[in-house]
């Protein structure tokens, strides 16, 4: 930014002072967040126990098809995900070695 020439005959970028950087989050975290919001301990945070955070079946169900953990025509298969504490940590790590170099 702000280079009259550029390498390999490139633009003029004298009148753009700033540089915008983006990265497509969606291909790094993708499978992360889903190993995440499909596990074991999600599922029984919001379709089990005493408190479940999904209280109608409707919503249920589309949880679990929308993890696969249940038939439905959307799903051709299952995600893997952590089935214990040591898989929440292997996330855990995952995304840690996304944020700290």
């Amino acid at each position: 930014c702000g280079l009259e020439t550029n390498w390999n005959n490139g633009p003029d970028l004298t009148k753009f002072p700033l540089l915008s950087q983006t990265m497509n989050l969606t291909s790094m975290i993708d499978q992360i967040a889903k190993e995440l919001l499909c596990s074991a301990d999600m599922e029984e945070l919001m379709t089990k126990g005493s408190s479940p955070l999904l209280t109608d079946q409707k919503h249920v169900d589309e949880y679990l098809c929308g993890c696969c953990l249940a038939p439905c025509e959307a799903c051709a298969g299952s995600l893997e995900t952590p089935a214990d504490e040591s898989g929440l940590s292997a996330i855990s790590s995952k995304m840690s070695s996304l944020t700290n170099p």
